[in-house]
């Protein structure tokens, strides 16, 4: 006999998951809290789900089996909130696994931290709670339910005025991980969009814009399967118009809530999340049919005035969506498509001293997020005579299975190497340069090939500075440019920047002219200073670069900077390379190409970013001119106070001399007496009483 007016109501749609159904269904007896009923929806299951849910049924009285033919979990959901009597409600799968405490911490949630406007506790609209993912290998990673670091006020409970910019997407917009109370849902006319896939996120993100109070715990309650080949994330990916319908569901219904306006930025932003997030899911299937007629519709949303006027300030606290978003609005199918197609190489060179460290730099690359297509090491055949003898082992083992192809070089270049092959070897590739004495961010290839996507005419890097100019134009020494540790600009080409090589450089195909790759020049005009040179090259042929990512940092492996060329650079060389490199420019082009492209460019970094960029630019000179004053006031005293101790010396020489002037004047007249008084004894006359 079935439990009457239970707290709370679970719907469960079923189809098709006898493998897992067992365990789903242990868990859910497994609950601490009992008062509660569970309805499953059979789904028109083929497979032995059915039997496995009667027998759980006659066993357990707070279930109810109802039946329907196949429409999808969307209609399944529907139907078991028609019929579900608690004053909560929840929406589990058949398929994952639930924490004993998932019932009794989220009623504890849901009822415990809403307040009335006179103080007196209510239940909140909406509680959510974090979770996990796991596959069929056992494999398992914590998921974020609600992005609590999205809420500026902290606040819990909370509502559209706490985040308005992002109130749609704050909580994970899934219906699993989120207990609702039912007179919520029924006063809002919330219901789950009853398509084959994609049923759920407009539900779910929907029902967060309306709450007036939407509760979380951090908490991980819930174990999330995917993998699956019959998942709905994999139809999904199958069937885009869904896609396609859902969002433009979760808009519409957005739309009509009283404080729309309030939450544009936040609607805007979940269609475009959304759009992209099934955008990524097509890395192998590009070119089929319905993956280009998906394209060109969010290629033609994107480019309507809706979004078209939407620029980086618009996504200042989520920089890689604008990223995404862009690289789709600027692109059309074809163009994406060619794009796409090319490689994508990782270029790389060492040195004796540094070897032993080029294996643990190149794991860090064969663990990227993208992966890339071809590994290349190039190195001196005069460093090392042995050949692949005189290697490490493992750096030796990543060559033997193929993971790292090696090319023997006849020149040393030094640094140049990393890129001088490369860019000559495989022109039609997108080629990556990177150190070999750094562990590198796991993103750091996604990042760069994003940002080749978004601009495939400019050089990408993870790292810039900025080159600075005086009031007359004429570039200010290297120790005065903008360094890397800053985050702006960030997505915004520009000629004033100059990618720097620690942190991981990208060049688009023949981005680099054949001019610029002659070995006697580099050797002429810089031979230590790659960064510098290949500025040069893009200087001439007004290539800009582009800031990709946000500060990943530099995670040097230990050991690896007891020889640099940073230490030679950053003592002047930074200075003075340069200044060959001008002097060249001129005699060739017939101009300083440097000063004269940075008066040409000096404005290409426009709007926030562009105010925020001249006030630290201002910032760096006042620094400069301060310390050059300080320098200068310092001088002045230490001027002051020689001055003070000369005269001071000359005040006691003179008081001193004259001292000694009066006792030579004194020893003079006592020298006089003695003469005088010499004289007279010499000169007196014998006394006459003593003669004869």
């Amino acid at each position: 006999m079935k439990l009457s007016t239970p707290l709370i109501s679970i719907v469960m749609p079923v189809y098709n998951t006898q493998d897992y159904l067992s365990e789903c269904l242990a868990s859910l007896s497994a609950q601490r809290f009992k008062d509660f009923e569970v309805i499953f929806v059979d789904d028109g299951s083929t497979d032995g789900s059915l039997a496995i849910l009667e027998e759980f049924a006659a066993k357990e009285q707070r279930a109810s089996i109802v039946r329907q033919k196949n429409a999808g979990a969307g209609a399944a959901r529907n139907k078991g909130l028609e019929l579900a009597l608690g004053e909560f409600v929840i929406f589990l799968d058949s398929d994952d696994i639930f924490s004993p405490k998932l019932l009794s911490t989220a009623l504890d949630t849901i009822q415990g931290k809403g307040q009335g406007a006179g103080g007196e506790s209510q239940p909140a609209d909406v509680a959510a709670f974090n979770f996990s993912q796991f596959d069929e290998f056992g494999n398992e990673k914590k998921r974020v339910g609600v992005h609590v670091d999205w809420l500026k006020t902290k606040a819990n409970p909370f509502c559209y005025t706490d985040c308005p910019d992002c109130i749609m997407s704050i909580v994970n917009p899934t219906p699993w991980n989120k207990l609702y109370r039912r007179q919520f849902l029924l006063d809002a006319g919330l219901r789950f969009d009853e398509i084959p896939s994609t049923n759920d996120i407009a539900f779910a993100a929907v029902s967060i814009a309306s709450a007036k109070s939407v509760a979380y715990t951090t908490k991980s309650l819930l174990k999330y399967r995917f993998g699956r080949s019959d998942s709905t994330r994999w139809r999904t990916a199958r069937n885009p118009k869904n896609v396609v319908f859902a969002v433009e569901s979760a808009v519409s219904q957005a739309q009509e809530l009283p404080y729309a306006n309030e939450i544009k930025g936040a609607i805007r932003r979940f269609a475009i999340d959304n759009y992209l997030n099934v955008m990524g899911r097509y890395e192998l299937d590009f070119d089929s049919p319905s993956v280009k007629e998906y394209y060109d519709h969010v290629h033609h949303k994107f480019s309507s005035p809706e979004y078209a006027e939407l620029s980086f300030s618009d996504f200042s606290e989520y920089p890689h969506l604008y990223q995404d978003f862009d690289a789709v609005r600027r692109h059309a199918f074809d163009e994406m498509g060619k794009l796409r197609a090319r490689r994508l190489i990782v270029s790389l060179t060492s040195y004796p001293a540094r070897i032993g460290y080029v294996a643990t730099a190149l794991a860090s690359i064969l663990e990227q997020e993208r992966q890339a297509d071809l590994v290349v090491l190039y190195l001196a055949a005069s460093q090392f005579p042995g050949g692949i003898a005189s290697l490490p082992d493992d750096l030796a083992g990543m060559v033997d299975r193929g993971e790292v192809e090696l090319r023997w070089c006849d020149a040393d270049l030094g640094p140049h190497k990393k890129y001088f092959y490369a860019l000559q070897e495989f022109k039609d590739d997108v080629v990556v340069t990177i150190d070999d004495d750094l562990i590198y961010h796991k993103s750091l290839l996604k990042r760069l090939w994003k940002s080749y996507l978004q601009f495939p005419h400019a050089i990408s890097a993870a790292r810039t500075h900025l080159i600075t100019r005086s009031d007359d134009g004429e570039p200010l020494p290297y120790k005065e440019w903008l360094k890397s540790e800053m985050d702006y600009p960030l997505h915004v080409p520009s000629m004033q920047l100059i990618a720097t090589g620690a942190g991981g450089i990208l060049y688009p195909p023949n981005s680099i002219a054949d001019t610029f790759l002659d070995e006697s020049l580099i050797r002429e005009l810089c031979p230590h200073a790659d960064d510098l040179w290949l500025k040069a090259a893009q200087m001439v042929s007004g290539t800009p670069v582009v800031r990709a990512t946000k500060n990943l940092g530099l995670r040097y492996i230990e050991g690896s900077q007891d020889s640099a060329l940073w230490h030679e650079n950053l003592d002047g060389g930074n200075d003075q390379q340069p200044t060959s490199i001008r002097q060249w420019l001129e005699r060739t082009y017939g101009s300083d190409v440097f000063a004269k492209t940075l008066h040409e460019h000096r404005g290409d970094i426009d709007g926030i970013q562009g105010a925020e960029l001249y006030l630290r630019v201002c910032q760096t000179r006042i620094e400069a001119l301060e310390g050059e004053l300080r320098r200068a006031r310092s001088e002045k005293r230490q001027a002051e106070s020689l001055k003070g101790m000369r005269k001071t010396l000359i005040g006691k020489f003179r008081t001193k001399g004259s001292n000694l002037k009066r006792k030579g004047s004194s020893l003079k007249a006592k020298g006089g007496k003695l003469k005088r008084k010499l004289k007279s004894v010499l000169v007196r006359k014998p006394d006459d009483s003593h003669a004869g």
